[in-house]
């Protein structure tokens, strides 16, 4: 199982100890040179980050806007509510694999840690 925190606030930001993910984790491939997809970017370009507290407002000053395909329909994109904040809100993502075993949107989900 991973664990995903996309759509927290601070889920990625500029210095990885302030975040709940590595930066690089928002890359495709999760290397530097790979297009960023965890988060929004300046025109769309995949390399510049939109920076809360900088080019918008938003809680996690110096944390990128994590985007998440859970959105409110209404809410601007640049707006960090817009997104499901997966700190507080905890969902699963679905898997090619799971959907093609026939789970879908709304089922049931238990998750158990031997730990």
């Amino acid at each position: 199982m991973t664990i995903d925190v996309d759509g927290a606030p601070n889920a990625y930001c500029r210095h990885n100890a302030d975040a709940l993910d590595f930066e690089l984790n928002a890359h495709e491939g999760a290397t530097k040179d790979g297009a960023i997809v965890g988060y929004l970017t300046k025109n769309d370009d995949g390399r510049t980050p939109i920076v809360q507290g900088e080019d918008v407002d938003g809680p996690a000053k110096g944390c990128f806007i994590s985007t998440t395909a859970f959105q409110h329909p209404t809410r601007d994109r640049l707006d960090t509510r817009k997104y499901c904040n997966a700190a507080e809100i905890n969902y699963v993502v679905r898997a090619k694999t799971a959907h093609d075993k026939g789970v879908r949107v709304g089922d049931f989900v238990v998750a158990h840690s031997k730990k």
